[in-house]
């Protein structure tokens, strides 16, 4: 799909995600998708990302802001703005994002996340969420299984328009299991990370990147090492 088309594509999906109720009306969505269109169109993979939900609430207000056009405004990790475990979490998504799309590169020669190069891999993913409503800190497995339900159509569209090569969950790929069939893929494991595989996209269902109790180097290198082993062992030894 042309760049062009892709942009108003997904555009139109975040507009949706904009549009959907909320009962407290201090309180609205958080659209989110593909960070910058064209980088990650042009990307060596195209790397999509799945967490749970923007902790954002705070005096019961929140939301009503793109996830997207905030990450595109900031230039370097100086600018992040840091809440609760979130340094945590985007660190090991771009540290993560950085390996894949620069020739596997292991976690320790991956230069300081204040590198500019390193960070723009920020700017090269897709990000979204399960749940479109903001929440506060923890949310239950039960609230993430109901946001799955309701927003369900509007998740496996976004799948579909964004035809990621690699798609990451942070503890969230349980939640799609018997929509995209994992019990007809192929399946491995690592120490911490399980991967599922159909030869045209790689799913990784991994810890939540804020998870503490798995160190950063074990977190970034299975994914990389397993999804290079995906790309030059199955996917391009495919008939």
């Amino acid at each position: 799909m042309e760049t062009k088309k892709f942009r108003a594509a997904c555009q139109n999906i975040e507009n949706e995600i904009n549009s959907l109720p909320c009962p407290n009306p201090h309180i609205s969505p958080i659209s989110d998708g593909i960070v910058n269109p064209e980088k990650y169109l042009n990307s060596k993979l195209k790397i999509l990302w799945i967490l749970k939900e923007s902790n954002d609430v705070e005096n019961n207000e929140g939301g009503g802001w793109s996830l997207t056009d905030t990450i595109n405004k900031i230039n370097n990790w100086e600018e992040q703005v840091q809440k609760g475990n979130s340094y945590r979490t985007l660190q090991r998504m771009i540290y993560t994002t950085f390996g894949l799309l620069n020739n596997f590169i292991p976690w320790q020669e991956i230069p300081s996340i204040y590198n500019s190069e390193v960070f723009e891999a920020y700017k090269q993913l897709g990000y979204i969420n399960i749940k479109k409503i903001p929440g506060i800190n923890r949310v239950s497995a039960n609230q993430i299984q109901i946001a799955y339900d309701e927003y369900k159509e509007i998740l496996l569209k976004q799948l579909a328009t964004y035809k990621p090569d690699v798609i990451i969950g942070g503890n969230t790929l349980s939640y799609f299991y018997e929509d995209l069939g994992f019990n007809e893929m192929t399946k491995k494991t690592a120490e911490v990370t399980t991967f599922y595989s159909d030869y045209q996209r790689i799913y990784v269902d991994a810890y939540h990147p804020a998870y503490f109790s798995v160190k950063e180097q074990i977190f970034c290198d299975e994914i990389i090492t397993g999804v290079k082993n995906w790309l030059f062992y199955e996917k391009n030894n495919t008939v």
